[in-house]
């Protein structure tokens, strides 16, 4: 059975992105985490699962084309805005994105 967090999203020219979503679908605030470059979805889990713990926040990342599970499509040299892979988000919500390169470190605090 497929893990229902995890969901693909075609774009425009047929990339197909992979996206894995964590907390409430219906949480007032989703966070889009986009990593950076040879990294994927791997890079978050944990700072994913610790923001969906704290509650109210839905958590979506995605992998880049090209990378993890993400086909590159004909436009991979183009690239995709994180906002692109928020279209599931519930309409009118609060959307935030938080970019973090090989260098940065995110620490969470509650």
């Amino acid at each position: 059975m497929a893990d229902p967090r995890f969901h693909t999203v075609v774009a425009f020219d047929g990339a197909e992105l992979h996206v894995e979503e964590d907390g409430a679908p219906d949480a007032p605030v989703s966070v889009v985490l986009a990593h950076g470059w040879t990294l994927s979805t791997r890079a978050w889990r944990a700072p994913a699962a610790q923001l969906a713990a704290a509650g109210g926040v839905r958590v979506l990342s995605y992998d880049q084309r090209g990378h993890g599970r993400s086909t590159r499509g004909e436009a991979w040299h183009e690239g995709v805005p994180a906002a692109h892979a928020a279209r599931y988000g519930p309409g009118g919500a609060k959307a935030g994105a938080l970019p973090v390169g090989l260098a940065h470190r995110v620490k969470l605090k509650h």
